[in-house]
């Protein structure tokens, strides 16, 4: 969670591929709620990238 007056590196990029960050005094509002979502559901997917990385790295008898 980012300070009160600190910039928020957005889990998405701006113009030209650049980072994309947001100043708010609310965490309560719709982009820095949209970002929360995002972040949840990317590192949803991540886990479970990572669950399916460590069962195929545990198969010894696929080779």
């Amino acid at each position: 969670m980012t300070e009160r007056n600190e910039l928020r590196l957005l889990p998405w990029s701006g113009l030209e591929d650049k980072p994309c960050y947001l100043s708010a005094d609310t965490p309560t509002g719709y982009l820095s709620r949209l970002a929360d979502n995002t972040e949840e559901i990317q590192l949803g997917l991540g886990s479970e990238l990572l669950a399916q990385a460590l069962e195929v790295l545990a198969d010894t008898n696929s080779a």
